[in-house]
């Protein structure tokens, strides 16, 4: 998925774009690439095999994608739930007539 990072699997939090390359990976995630001691870019076929902190920045477009992503997919949950609400309420479900 082109919104989570390729290292963690994960939607970015603090996305970083390598300037030499041109791919995208969350900070924490390359921290973690790092503590393994790998410095080839983890995106498969990719030539930059000397990867480092000094050939990201931050990426707000990435951000700004993330965004939009989370705030759909909100509204979209948020009209699921009232589409089940005034499902429930069609049914008669909730409430008793007494005569």
């Amino acid at each position: 998925h082109a919104l989570k990072c390729p290292i963690t699997g994960m939607f970015f939090e603090d996305p970083v774009r390598n300037k030499v390359c041109g791919h995208t990976y969350d900070r924490k995630g390359l921290n973690q690439l790092f503590s393994t001691r790998k410095t080839k870019c983890p995106i498969p076929g990719c030539s930059n095999n000397t990867l480092s902190l000094g050939q990201v920045e931050v990426d707000d477009e990435m951000k700004l994608k993330v965004r939009r992503h989370k705030t759909r997919e909100e509204a979209a949950k948020k009209k699921r739930d009232l589409d089940e609400t005034m499902d429930d309420d069609e049914e008669g479900g909730g409430y008793t007539v007494l005569e």
